[in-house]
């Protein structure tokens, strides 16, 4: 700091132009605070101030610096509190006022100046910053709650240093933490996949991985972290046929493996003379339905009764049958089946980025295959953010997102006029939750 004080005042005695010669007194100014030399950094800073704005705000931001580190904490903050730009300078004043506040056990005051610098600058490093310390707080706060159980509250804290303050080594020791004291409750897997994930991808420890994503395979077979391991360890994973509800239904509450054939509704007369058209004998013992029958306890579509094919005497109306639905609308009338189509998996990102993960190379690697396979198909690249940042900063930050995803299929070998990008920011969320936030952080696969 010494030899920089030195050149820059070189610098300042060479230069002629007024407003660069103020710039070299304030990186002097900057110098002797790092040098702990804090009365005469708040003197050079002061000597500064007044005569260009946008200086000003350098120079009060180091003045506050050298200020506190006197003792003067009333000073400080009077002195923070001027910078009040949306700039960097003006994030970083809030942000600094706000872990004072944070300090002193003020989390009120605290959440209020981070709020300030993540709108001023959210995009800056003391807007990055102020984001983590409101997610750290909202931890903190939870756990002070009845609301959510232990082991959510635990996962959370744990997500918090992971994904927000880059606490690796913290946070394994806590999704360790999830899975010792609940290996029942269903964050338990999720807690063990995030400590393979992290062995993996942050520690470069692929071998220390295997074990956790085996022990996610023999003890939760049945959960999608358990398809995952499968998917990293190179083995088949089952089939899985997922639908999502969008409105209020009843749900079959009984597993794949446990379901049996439904029973024909006894209403069902008209379906079964059809059927008796064809056969003049039927077995009287139990059987699978036909496409078309209607099983017990779902409801029958209006018009059925007329839904006969006179040619072949075959109903028109083809149910999806029981086993391979999560739930149906009471009212809705079911629809002919589609024939497949690629199913594109979904790539999610980590905070503030739009690099391609390691981790999702293998999802990507999938989908271009599927896309070669289908060579008529186009697809919409949809980028998405969580809700921290401004609408703005995520916009453009979803749009990065879906293009570099576009940028990796057109490496892999598919044309780029099939591809089109756009971004929907925070406009979708799949949740608002500080432990959910990695769902928002996403591309999406749309076929046209």
């Amino acid at each position: 700091w010494n030899e920089a004080e030195e050149w820059f005042r070189k610098y300042a005695f060479l230069e002629s132009d007024a407003k660069r010669r103020t710039e070299a007194k304030l990186k002097i100014a900057a110098c002797r605070y790092e040098e702990g030399k804090f009365q005469e950094a708040a003197r050079q800073a002061q000597d500064v101030l007044g005569r260009y704005s946008d200086i000003d705000e350098e120079a009060n931001l180091l003045l506050g610096k050298a200020l506190l580190a006197q003792g003067r904490s009333d000073d400080a903050l009077k002195t923070w509190a001027r910078v009040r730009s949306a700039s960097s300078a003006g994030a970083e004043a809030a942000f600094r006022i706000g872990r004072f506040y944070e300090e002193q056990k003020e989390f009120a005051l605290a959440r209020a100046y981070y709020d300030s610098a993540k709108l001023r600058r959210a995009d800056s490093d003391y807007g990055v910053l102020a984001v983590k310390r409101l997610s750290l707080l909202d931890a903190f706060a939870s756990q002070e709650t009845t609301s959510q159980d232990a082991a959510k509250r635990l996962f959370l804290l744990a997500e918090v240093h992971n994904l927000n303050l880059g606490d690796f080594d913290q946070a394994l020791v806590l999704y360790q933490q999830v899975y010792d004291s609940f290996p029942g409750s269903p964050w338990a897997p999720k807690a063990l996949f995030a400590n393979a994930w992290l062995l993996k991808n942050i520690k470069q420890d692929s071998a220390g991985a295997v074990p956790i994503l085996k022990r996610i395979i023999a003890e939760y077979p049945e959960t999608e972290y358990a398809d995952e391991s499968r998917r990293w360890l190179g083995l088949p994973v089952p089939k899985r046929k997922v639908v999502k509800v969008t409105a209020p239904a009843e749900t079959v509450a009984a597993k794949s493996d446990s379901i049996k054939a439904p029973e024909p509704l006894p209403e069902s007369k008209t379906i079964e003379e059809a059927e008796a058209e064809e056969s003049t004998a039927r077995p009287e013992s139990p059987r699978e339905p036909r496409p078309g029958m209607f099983p017990k306890g779902r409801h029958r579509p209006p018009g059925a009764r007329e839904l006969i094919d006179e040619a072949t005497g075959l109903p028109k109306v083809t149910l999806v049958p029981v086993a391979e639905t999560v739930a149906a609308p009471p009212a809705e009338e079911t629809t002919v089946t589609q024939p497949p189509r690629p199913q594109l998996e979904i790539v999610h990102f980590d905070t503030d980025s739009w690099r391609i993960r390691p981790a999702d190379t293998a999802a990507l690697n999938q989908n271009a295959r599927l896309l070669l396979a289908n060579p008529s198909l186009k697809i919409v690249l949809i980028g998405h953010c969580d809700p921290r940042g401004t609408a703005e900063y995520n916009l453009k930050l979803g749009q990065r997102r879906a293009d570099a995803v576009r940028d990796y299929l057109v490496s892999a070998g598919i044309p780029g006029e099939r591809i089109v990008t756009r971004s929907e920011g925070e406009n979708r969320l799949i949740s608002a939750n500080p432990d959910e936030f990695w769902l928002d952080r996403r591309v999406e696969f749309q076929l046209e």
